[in-house]
């Protein structure tokens, strides 16, 4: 399936912050000069005003850009509240402390002062001006950072609806494969006469795949046992369908049930693992799945026998890149896919952060252990 070429960007302007923040400083300042603006005769003292205030412009540029790139850090970094108020009272003494400095050096140019002030005078004069500006700045760039999020969030969430939706067309897909369709409607059929109760089971099986596979208000995330609860029901139709062929071991730990993993995460890899490397071994196979909570992390293993071919399962780059990126979109750099080839077998490792709230695994001591 090709992707959906992407939309042309719509006309109008678009340019960065810096620019915006440089009009808007370049237009006070011409503001604020005019005010003054007099007699022909006194052109002069405009022009001077005009050079002062767009000097002072040009500094307030630097600052406005500083605070937006602090706040774009702290938030990175989820700076406690103590933290933030004690980093940006740094900045404003800082700031006060700057513009005394800045116009005590341009005074001889631009004449702020009739007679070169006092330190006293130039530090209470930026303490009573550029204090105040500098907190409403901190404001300003507070809420840029919070518009940049607020449209980062709406981004990423789009991208992601896109990501479930192809995840949904590719079960839908793997489930209305002629091939899958055949072979399980084909092992019905054989087992209707022969063992009824199975036969019902696989039925029950294959309607729930489709039924999820179709379900159009899919979640992006859902609790761990219903991700299990998939894999069993598409393991009970591959099961019978191999027979002893597919061997199958669980080693879920229950604690890890209740914990919200991306939906539809498990069962394409699951899929790989008998389409890629089971099912083409004339010999039985094992599939193991396990999970455990460890520290603040669920820790989830999809390990496999090797097929024909060789540890690693052909075709499986693919599915395994689009789960990279969903992963990357739901929890950045805290979650992680590792594939590990060792021995004859073929492991996937995922590891995802428990959420806020979720009681973490209580350490074990040398008690506990034994």
């Amino acid at each position: 399936m090709n992707a959906a070429p992407a939309p042309a960007p719509s006309p109008g302007l678009s340019l960065p912050l810096w620019a915006w923040v440089a009009m808007a400083w370049l237009a006070n300042a011409v503001f604020r000069a005019t005010q003054y603006w007099g007699p022909p005769d006194q052109d002069r003292g405009v022009m001077l005003r005009l050079a002062q205030e767009t000097a002072s412009a040009l500094v307030w540029i630097g600052i406005t850009l500083f605070l937006v790139w602090l706040a774009e850090r702290l938030h990175r970094r989820q700076a406690s509240l103590l933290r933030w108020v004690l980093v940006h009272c740094a900045v404003v003494t800082a700031v006060v402390l700057g513009r005394a400095l800045f116009v005590w050096a341009t005074d001889p140019v631009l004449g702020w002062y009739p007679s070169p002030p006092s330190v006293r005078l130039l530090l209470m004069t930026s303490a009573a001006y550029n204090s105040v500006t500098t907190w409403l700045l901190v404001g300003v760039a507070q809420a840029i950072v919070q518009s940049r999020r607020v449209r980062a969030d709406a981004s990423r969430i789009a991208e992601l609806e896109t990501k479930l939706a192809l995840a949904r067309l590719e079960a839908l897909r793997a489930r209305l494969d002629p091939h899958f369709l055949f072979n399980a409607l084909n092992s019905v059929a054989e087992m209707v006469h022969r063992d009824p109760d199975v036969a019902d089971r696989m039925l029950v099986s294959l309607a729930e795949l489709l039924r999820v596979s179709l379900r159009p208000d899919m979640p992006q995330q859902r609790p761990l046992r219903d991700e299990v609860a998939l894999v069993e029901h598409y393991l009970q139709i591959e099961k019978i369908r191999l027979g002893e062929r597919l061997q199958v071991g669980w080693a879920i730990d229950p604690s890890c049930l209740p914990v919200p993993v991306p939906t539809l995460i498990l069962q394409p890899l699951v899929e790989n693992a008998i389409v890629h490397a089971i099912a083409r071994r004339r010999e039985p196979g094992r599939l193991d799945l396990r999970a455990r909570l460890h520290a603040d992390e669920l820790q989830i293993e999809i390990e496999n026998t090797a097929g024909p071919d060789g540890p690693a399962a052909p075709g499986s780059g693919t599915g395994l890149g689009a789960t990279r990126e969903r992963l990357q979109m739901l929890h950045g750099d805290q979650a992680r896919l590792r594939q590990v080839q060792q021995d004859g077998l073929y492991r996937v490792e995922l590891a995802l952060p428990l959420p806020e709230g979720h009681a973490r695994p209580a350490p074990r001591t040398p008690e506990t252990a034994a």
